[in-house]
């Protein structure tokens, strides 16, 4: 079997020993055992040279655009450039009163310094791959004269090979640069600001699929030995989805994971009629030396629970990738945060309409091993990327249990368009490619396709949530509506031609 064997090897003697397993322990092992996974690999995994591309790694207009955002979460939450050095032992006006040996109020003074002093603003960024949205951030916010006294940014990283690539990125980019990297959650607080790129998407998965109430009954507990093999039958391992998660391969345009159109126009609830079934869920066992899939009863009860509270009605047959784990994370996030902050999410998925969709029978999940989209989620196993599309909805529904606040849920692309990408980055870009510069024609195409329907602007999609603005949510730039619409490939260039 192709793949790491130490970890085919772990696998198969688990399942050995405890019988098959759900696909959600698969998953985990197979992208996050801390030797043998997906994640610990020595080599490059994101990148053009690795299996797949980020928004982040495409470009670093991504990372300036996004430091927009956040300067101005930062300006709502009180924090300027330079204010924490000024409020440090700033001195009494003068005339001030002296104690009653005559001394001035030197050490008054100082206390009320001490007292003044701001801590810099913290930014924790969880899961930073390869580091390039750090990078980038952290160089906007440095031109925009936030120095070391000004702001802290720290970052959580599984993966000791990552965290190396992270340090190696940035130092050479500002080796004073304020970053600290932390093993938990919890000990990165409070935090002001919390920055995820396809983090959540990246966690393992229950998969279950729906059959009618009396076929399941009769399937339950399911015939030992009964297996499919990965990409056939009845319990189809093809993971579906489609070209909307990750950008390792070429392929754009499909909307939301593949579902055309998605993005701006979600598709009603899953079912328009009710039909009447039990949830199954998909375990892995082996046949004939190969990781297969069977179906057995629900290990997670959360899962189920989690459809029933979205009013999922899926269809007969229908598989769906619930991300259990998603909610369980911010959960620990609003544990690290500060009284007032912000927390950003980005990935692709959607609303629960779209992610569940009965347009994507066989769910969302699917892998990526150099730049190619994989259907089979035992092909490599540590050696591909598995991922699924992440449910918004269930995100805003567990924040709103914990306290935060819904300021908005916007594909990327008018989020990144209302924060001024085409003015800053590739405006000025087409301008050089209308003179005739080849390069600055490539690069423009890159952060075109940053925000381009076409391109990732409607696969991925930002929810913003805040703590501690009870009475008035601030009003924030890159969730303005109506959502902008970007223009065409043509229409940007004739802006160029124009300017």
């Amino acid at each position: 079997m192709p793949g790491n064997p130490e970890l085919v090897r772990l696998i198969h003697e688990e399942i050995r020993r405890h019988g098959a397993i759900p696909f959600a322990r698969y998953m985990d092992l197979a992208l996050h055992h801390p030797e043998h996974g997906y994640y610990a690999q020595e080599r490059p995994l994101i990148g053009r040279e690795g299996d797949f591309l980020t928004s982040p790694s495409f470009h670093p207009a991504f990372g300036r655009t996004v430091w927009r955002q956040v300067r101005e979460m930062l300006a709502v939450l009180g924090f300027r450039p330079g204010a924490s050095a000024a409020a440090v032992g700033r001195p009494h006006a003068t005339g001030a009163p002296r104690d009653r040996r005559g001394l001035t109020g030197v050490v008054g003074t100082l206390r009320d310094g001490a007292r003044r002093r701001r801590s810099p603003a913290r930014i924790l960024e969880i899961g930073a791959g390869g580091g390039h949205l750090a990078r980038d951030l952290l160089l906007a916010a440095r031109a925009d004269g936030y120095g070391p006294g000004d702001l802290e940014y720290v970052i959580v990283d599984e993966s000791r090979r990552l965290q190396e690539r992270q340090r190696a990125l940035i130092a050479a980019a500002w080796p004073e640069a304020p970053v600290r990297w932390v093993p938990r959650v919890e000990q990165a607080g409070p935090v002001h600001v919390v920055l995820m790129n396809e983090l959540m998407s990246a966690f393992p998965v229950h998969r279950l699929v729906c059959r009618p109430a009396e076929q399941a009954g009769s399937a339950n507990p399911p015939p030992a030995g009964i297996g499919v093999p990965a990409g056939g039958g009845a319990v189809p391992a093809a993971m579906g989805g489609g070209s909307g998660g990750r950008s390792g391969s070429p392929q754009f345009g499909a909307g939301v994971g593949g579902v055309p159109g998605a993005g701006r126009r979600p598709p009603g609830r899953s079912g328009d009629h009710q039909h009447p079934c039990e949830w199954r869920e998909l375990y892995v066992t082996v046949q004939d030396g190969r990781f297969v899939q069977v179906e057995g009863p629900v290990s997670e009860p959360r899962a189920v629970e989690i459809l029933r509270q979205e009013g999922v009605e899926p269809q007969p047959g229908q598989i769906v990738d619930v991300n259990v784990a998603a909610g369980d994370m911010l959960r620990t996030i609003a544990g690290a945060l500060a009284p007032r902050a912000f927390v950003i999410t980005v990935d692709y998925g959607g609303p629960a309409e779209v992610v569940y969709s009965p347009q994507r029978p066989q769910g969302t999940l699917r892998g990526y091993y150099r730049q190619q989209v994989l259907d089979d989620p035992f092909a490599r196993p540590g050696e591909q990327d598995i991922t699924a599309d992440l449910d918004f909805t269930y995100l805003q529904r567990v924040g709103r249990s914990l306290g935060l606040r819904d300021l908005g849920l916007i594909p990327q692309g008018a989020f990144l368009l209302n924060l001024g990408i085409e003015e800053a980055e590739a405006l000025p870009l087409a301008r050089r490619a209308w003179q005739g510069d080849l390069a600055a024609d490539q690069e423009m195409q890159r952060v075109y396709a940053l925000y381009a329907p076409e391109g990732l602007g409607e696969a991925f999609w930002v929810l913003i949530q805040a703590r501690g603005f009870r009475w008035r949510a601030p009003r924030l730039k890159g969730l303005r509506s109506p959502w902008p619409t970007p223009p065409s490939l043509g229409e940007l260039m004739a802006k160029a031609r124009q300017a």
